[in-house]
């Protein structure tokens, strides 16, 4: 069942409004999630929080980005635009980090099985480690951390503009 071109709906377009508002409701449902016990998803939607946020700061100064879904890319693009406070956000780039590391875009087609292997594979479970309500609470926190820092650092450029 193939579309012809006259039927074919337009793309959502995307700017800093979308991707903010996305972002904040993503984290929202990963917080639905965590509390749910659905680990996987709820890390899921907490890390394309992350890449929303991080998308919305980098899209005030330039629509044009490159960094896909790499969430370090992205934090280093918001630290070299000059949107971080040295004094107040001297971890950000290494919170953002640390997230990217548990975190990747295909997660959205695994199963519960296959994003449990990746973390026992980069060594965050499995024996003698955390339990995945654990790393996925844990997980949340982080990314709260930084949608949060990022609300902030937005809300602070468009009083500027």
């Amino acid at each position: 069942m193939g579309r012809s071109k006259g039927s074919l709906k337009k793309s959502l377009s995307f700017g800093v409004e979308t991707y903010r508002d996305g972002a904040l409701q993503r984290i929202g449902d990963a917080r639905i999630l965590k509390d749910e016990e659905r680990f996987s998803l709820c890390m899921y939607c907490g890390g394309v929080a992350v890449e929303g946020m991080l998308r919305a700061l980098c899209c005030i100064q330039s629509k044009e980005f490159d960094e896909r879904h790499d969430l370090r890319k992205l934090a280093v693009r918001v630290r070299d635009l000059g949107l971080l406070k040295s004094e107040r956000d001297p971890d950000f780039v290494s919170l953002v980090n640390k997230v990217a590391r548990k975190w990747q875009n295909t997660m959205r087609f695994s199963s519960d099985g296959q994003v449990r292997r990746f973390l026992l594979n980069i060594g965050v479970y499995g024996v003698r480690k955390p339990t995945m309500k654990y790393i996925s609470t844990e997980f949340f926190n982080d990314c709260s951390r930084i949608v949060r820092r990022c609300e902030v650092l937005w809300q602070r450029s468009h009083k500027k503009n």
